[in-house]
């Protein structure tokens, strides 16, 4: 039997909320079925991912497009780079996945190459491009993709506008999670309470997830001092990495009662 082909066009394989979904998907993913390949945007990043996918039995391809300096290059290189990828694979489906609808170029180029079903999904409600330009956009996004999926509505009128809420095509899919993965261990909460010099009975607070804009960390930090006040035997660990890690430090600098690792 025939492998059905899928291409996965991501920012990265970093160890980010998007990144993490589709992997989610891939390990679920019948090998002996599909052939899965993956299209990164940059070839100047550490990929968390990348070992694991690869022996999953993805095969990753990188864009070369960081390459060049000049933005439109950039932009012509990497509409080229999935044009390529289409014409010589032959893809049943190409999955792209952004936050901003500047990302229809790759599926106008997955089209333009011949792919019958193209998805594009949006996983967030902002992007670093700002707001006017994804606006300017919505309606190619629209146009040059089959499917419109979003992590949720407010995901998906971002990218895709109010249409996205009243069209066929579109489609809100929840962010899956291993829920074992998450299972309390009495063991472990132990362990790391005795490693961060926690006592037993203070109320711990997690925030695990990238340190950037979208997750509103800062806005985290000022409701949580608020709680402090009423019960200040708490404690707030914010677990990650990310543009914003300085800014975060220097606001937790004045209260006691947080960590960050």
């Amino acid at each position: 039997m025939m492998k059905r082909k899928i291409l996965y066009v991501v920012p990265s394989l970093l160890l980010g909320g998007l990144e993490t979904f589709i992997m989610n998907l891939v390990k679920n993913i019948d090998m002996n079925k599909y052939e899965v390949h993956f299209s990164l945007m940059s070839i100047n990043i550490e990929d968390y991912y990348k070992k694991e996918a690869e022996q999953l039995g993805a095969i990753i391809h990188k864009s070369e497009k960081d390459l060049y300096k000049n933005k439109f290059k950039r932009l012509k290189m990497y509409y080229k780079h999935i044009f390529d990828l289409v014409k010589k694979y032959n893809f049943d489906v190409v999955h792209v996945n952004s936050s901003t609808s500047l990302a229809y170029r790759a599926c106008k180029a997955a089209k333009k190459a011949g792919c019958k079903c193209v998805i594009f999904h949006s996983h967030n409600t902002s992007a670093g491009y700002g707001k006017y330009l994804n606006l300017l956009f919505k309606g190619k996004a629209r146009k040059w993709s089959d499917y419109h999926f979003a992590c949720g509505k407010d995901a998906g009128v971002w990218l895709f506008g109010k249409k996205f809420l009243t069209s066929n095509k579109s489609r809100v899919i929840n962010n899956g999670f291993d829920l074992s993965k998450y299972k309390f261990d009495l063991n472990v909460r132990n362990e790391y309470r005795s490693n961060l010099n926690i006592k037993d009975d203070t109320k711990v607070f997690i925030m695990v997830s990238s340190l950037s804009p979208a997750k509103n960390h800062l806005f985290m930090i000022d409701v949580f001092n608020k709680y402090v006040e009423t019960n200040p035997n708490s404690l707030l660990l914010i677990a990650g990495d990310g543009p914003l890690k300085i800014e975060i430090e220097n606001k937790i600098r004045i209260f006691a009662c947080f960590v960050i690792i």
